[in-house]
């Protein structure tokens, strides 16, 4: 993200030198906690913003994505009694009663992936990603607890899949509870959409082969395109497949072209505003 911020800050300033904007507004809005609770956007949420469109610039190798899945995390919890492991006969443990639970999410995890379906998305996806239970070596555990975090499509609700969950772990003949950690809608604007078709003809100018497509992670896209309903892409310099490592890099060409591109992009919709 920081090819991404500095690639717009150098736009904003460039276009600030040239005099813009002459109409309209331009806002830079760059927040934390992204991967974590969200904090800046909910705080967003909060303020008085109105935007015609709104763009992400998460690395996209400078193709357009018009979307992505959606992000909910769940907490699992399994019962037991604790006794000391030495005398008890006939325990009754957390973790052998979230191991029954396990098996149905599984099964779970491979159905979805074959039934819930989207064109340009991808699949829906259920997967068992944390696991913890017990206190010492020599005590059956009480609780063990499980995240499963849940890939959402555009069709999918908190309540929706909550209960899905419930309707598979009712029948398992074991006490659980099951609570919503986070929850991010999924977020998808038409291949169509004007924006999309502004970015695409600046970018083709220049980089042959632009791609319209969908973002393989998620990002804060539905704080924009769900909850204040502002048409939203996900655009900027730099590959998905080195966030996270251990040598994070983005070429400077990217950088320097996404630069280049946003002035273009900001300068032609700024002129059209009223």
């Amino acid at each position: 993200m920081k090819a991404g911020v500095s690639a717009m800050l150098y736009a904003a300033i460039c276009m600030k030198r040239l005099g813009y904007p002459k109409k309209g507004r331009l806002i830079l809005f760059f927040n934390a906690d992204e991967e974590h609770s969200n904090l800046g956007m909910k705080q967003f949420l909060q303020e008085d913003y109105k935007a015609d469109y709104a763009i992400i610039s998460e690395p996209t190798g400078l193709n357009i994505n018009i979307g992505h899945r959606g992000s909910a995390k769940y907490k699992l919890y399994t019962y037991g009694e604790a006794k000391h492991a030495g005398i008890v006969e006939n325990p009754y443990n957390a973790i052998e009663n979230m191991n029954k639970l396990l098996s149905a999410l599984f099964e779970y995890s491979a159905k979805i992936k074959k039934t819930k379906q989207h064109r340009l998305l991808g699949s829906a996806k259920s997967n068992v990603t944390m696991i913890n239970g017990g206190t010492a070596p020599n005590i059956i555990p009480e609780e063990c607890n499980i995240t499963i975090e849940r890939r959402l499509l555009p069709s999918e609700t908190n309540e929706t899949v909550l209960k899905e969950y419930k309707k598979l772990l009712d029948v398992q003949d074991v006490k659980y509870k099951i609570e919503n950690t986070t929850f991010l809608s999924s977020s998808l604007i038409d291949k169509n959409h004007e924006l999309v078709n502004k970015v695409y003809y600046i970018t083709e100018k220049h980089k042959k082969d632009t791609k319209i497509t969908a973002f393989k992670a998620t990002c804060e896209a539905p704080f924009f395109s769900v909850e204040k309903s502002i048409p939203t892409i996900i655009y900027g310099p730099g590959e998905l497949s080195e966030a996270h490592t251990a040598n994070e890099k983005v070429h400077r060409n990217q950088v320097l072209a996404a630069g280049r591109n946003f002035i273009e992009i900001g300068l032609t919709i700024l002129e059209e505003s009223e």
